[in-house]
């Protein structure tokens, strides 16, 4: 039927959205690395005008920035993979919504459907039961 099409359709679309997360979260390391450099540019940018108070964060910088190289990415590239890595997910639970807003729909169309079958059932039945109830005329 519709219903279970829908329900399946959903339960596609959450896969998948679920699939992006992960995938996303496989980053999270390098995600949190590019993070720390973004947050030391600014003492970076000082330490490279000459203010030597930025020391530490400009050994922290440095630190960051090698370690995101060895793992084989730049800042930009990892800015990149997030910026994608979020569109997706971000498509991905708008497509859910949509199907669950479908689903609902749906639902809501079929109770509708099934309540008023069944209110006629009753008043079926009430008219039977009276005219049980009434004796014919001899």
């Amino acid at each position: 039927s519709v219903l279970d099409n829908l329900t399946d359709k959903k339960k596609e679309a959450s896969k998948e959205k679920s699939k992006t997360y992960k995938a996303k979260e496989r980053f999270k390391d390098i995600f949190d690395k590019a993070e720390q450099i973004r947050e030391l540019d600014d003492a970076e940018s000082c330490y490279q005008s000459g203010d030597t108070f930025f020391e530490d964060e400009h050994n922290a910088w440095e630190r960051l920035n090698i370690e995101l190289l060895a793992q084989g990415y730049s800042v930009e590239e990892v800015e990149s993979l997030r910026k994608k890595y979020e569109s997706k997910y971000a498509q991905d639970c708008k497509a859910e919504r949509a199907v669950s807003k479908e689903l609902n729909l749906g639902r809501s169309i079929w109770k509708e459907l099934t309540v008023s079958a069944s209110a006629e059932e009753k008043q079926y039945d009430k008219e039977t039961i009276r005219d049980r109830k009434e004796q014919p005329v001899r």
